[in-house]
């Protein structure tokens, strides 16, 4: 089992979004917190990108970054230029250049802005994952991982992905919108990966919990067989450890105790069942996921979820919606 896969198989696209600006200098932007996992590549020029209380990144052509959420930037051509806020931003800018309502049906939509100056062009996407706020993965996050053209072109897969990613982007034709969720997906997952690749090997944390050879093979385990009627003791013998040395050490690395991080891994598996086919019913699912009546997993399902499996499910939207601006 790979681990690292299985938890972000958790994560389901809900909706995604494009767009090109190109700013001239003096420009300055200024961005509330997000909800999307967010991508910017630099095809020309340059800028800085800031974060509240946070860390400076000049940004050269050909970098890319992605951001996490709950995070307030600004982004502008030098570190002197104030900032406007986005909202302000497409007020400001006419209805042709946001492009927002006569989009053309071969081309994304393109901000025009700035002061007439030295030009910079950016192309962003933006993620946004059903069940992101419960996953293990977030804690060990860091606000921004950002790759230098030279490194991105240093990973072969990524940089091909990237490329037919601009290349979809750059010249809409049929099927792009599905072309765009998918590959944008896919770039998600290869970020990712070089990061990780990237840690070092005492990395504390659930990172480090995956390289720890006791842990890491009892994760293996709890992912493999989520159903299985395990225990404590059961999955300290099964990694030949003491009850007392595997429950601490299990802590430590991965912040929750053995029992509760399967209780969740139960869970997110269980929502997206309870996301996916409605025709499974509700025992079928909490059998799937290592409950023997319903109404155990209906409690511990709204200890989780705050709402009854039924009502998740009900609450649920099948049909991904692509190229929402929050700002628009």
């Amino acid at each position: 089992m790979d681990v690292l896969s299985d938890v972000l198989s958790w994560l389901r696209v809900q909706g995604t979004l494009s767009r090109r600006s190109e700013l001239s200098a003096p420009w300055g932007i200024a961005y509330s917190a997000f909800d999307l996992v967010s991508f910017m590549v630099v095809e020309k020029g340059g800028c800085f990108l800031t974060f509240s209380g946070g860390p400076t990144l000049r940004l050269d052509a050909g970098d890319l970054v992605m951001l996490f959420p709950g995070h307030t930037t600004s982004l502008m051509d030098e570190l002197s230029t104030p900032t406007v806020p986005y909202a302000q931003v497409l007020e400001e800018c006419t209805v042709a250049e946001v492009d927002r309502y006569a989009r053309r049906r071969d081309s994304y939509p393109t901000i025009t802005y700035g002061g007439g100056g030295r030009q910079t062009v950016l192309r962003g996407w933006g993620l946004r994952f059903e069940g992101y706020e419960q996953h293990p993965l977030l804690p060990v996050l860091p606000d921004f991982i950002h790759l230098t053209y030279e490194r991105r072109s240093a990973l072969p897969w990524l940089e091909t992905t990237l490329r037919f990613l601009l290349h979809e982007t750059r010249v809409k034709g049929d099927g792009s919108d599905m072309m765009t969720v998918r590959l944008v997906d896919l770039l998600f997952v290869q970020v990712l990966r070089a990061w990780f690749e990237e840690q070092p090997d005492e990395q504390v944390g659930w990172l480090g919990a995956l390289r720890d050879s006791s842990i890491g093979h009892a994760l293996q385990l709890i992912h493999e067989y989520p159903a299985d009627p395990w225990s404590l003791q059961g999955l300290a013998k099964a990694v030949g450890m003491s009850r007392s040395s595997f429950s601490s050490r299990f802590q430590s690395l991965v912040g929750a105790s053995p029992m509760k991080y399967l209780t969740q891994l139960r869970m997110n598996l269980a929502a997206n069942l309870l996301r996916g086919d409605t025709r499974l019913s509700l025992s079928h699912i909490a059998r799937q996921v290592g409950y023997d009546s319903e109404s155990s997993f209906g409690r511990a399902f709204k200890r989780t979820f705050q709402t009854s499996p039924g009502a998740f499910r009900s609450s649920c939207s099948t049909t991904p919606t692509e190229g929402r601006d929050e700002t628009e």
